[in-house]
């Protein structure tokens, strides 16, 4: 009678988001220097570029933010992975070496923006259909309404899950777009609930510090909120929640990869 196949070993358990949260802090506290400068550059471009609502509104400048976003991006992911080699980092060479994989970068960042489709397709369903002025909508409607935007997006948070690592393994050199996006969904095969935890901690903690800076002005200056203070403050939040974003998602990547090694 044959034996039965051996199942493969289960990959080691991954650390939780709170601790994950923690060691990011720590590599903020000890390195922030290189990483806020980093950001900041990329930052402050894009913070001129909308400097004011007219500015915001202009299409052409859209472009241009989104090129020095990408920019930026690119050279802080470098800069972390480098961090954590224990390897020096400059504002220089971030920016000089380590745009050296933009173009695949943006290739990536591609994939990755097509992946958000269902999601934006939901969303616009449901501005839609509640946003209307002439047609009263019941709460049972606007429950449907949600329920579809969310069906829409289901797709999205899974495909983004397994594929937002790529960002990260697109640095490495002579690695193909194509070879990144398979790297990034063999890393979070089997554990996709597990990560998808783990990237909703970082997305509820995003939103929350952002929407500080919009809450903090209603209550000391009302309602009618300066355009330019508001800008302000949601550039000193970007210095801070971006940085450690890059870090966080980097810390998590490499605890895909150790503990799938050693389970």
């Amino acid at each position: 009678m044959l034996g039965r196949t051996p199942r493969p070993p289960r990959p080691a358990p991954l650390p939780s988001a709170w601790r994950l949260l923690r060691g990011s802090l720590g590599v903020m506290k000890r390195r922030w220097r290189p990483l806020v400068g980093i950001t900041a550059v990329g930052a402050v471009t894009t913070g001129l570029l909308s400097a004011s609502r007219d500015l915001a509104a202009d299409p052409a400048l859209a472009v241009y933010r989104s090129l020095a976003t990408l920019v930026m991006n690119t050279a802080l992911i470098w800069a972390v992975i480098r961090l954590h080699q224990g390897q020096p980092v400059t504002l220089r060479s971030a920016y000089y070496s380590g745009t050296a994989a933009l173009v695949r970068f943006m290739l990536v960042a591609l994939v990755l923006a097509l992946q958000l489709v269902p999601l934006a397709a939901g969303a616009i369903i449901y501005d839609q259909g509640t946003g209307s002025a002439a047609v009263a909508v019941s709460l049972g409607e606007r429950l449907l309404l949600g329920l579809i935007w969310l069906v829409l997006a289901l797709p999205t948070l899974y495909w983004l899950t397994r594929s937002i690592f790529s960002l990260y393994i697109v640095q490495e050199p002579e690695v193909t777009p194509v070879q990144a996006l398979r790297r990034s969904t063999a890393a979070v095969r089997g554990r996709t609930l597990a990560v998808a935890r783990r990237l909703l901690v970082l997305a509820v903690l995003a939103v929350v510090v952002m929407a500080l800076p919009p809450l903090a002005l209603a209550v000391t200056v009302g309602l009618r909120q300066p355009f330019w203070l508001l800008a302000l403050l949601q550039l000193a939040t970007s210095l801070v929640l971006l940085p450690l974003a890059a870090v966080y998602g980097y810390r998590l990547y490499r605890a895909l990869e150790i503990t799938r090694t050693s389970g």
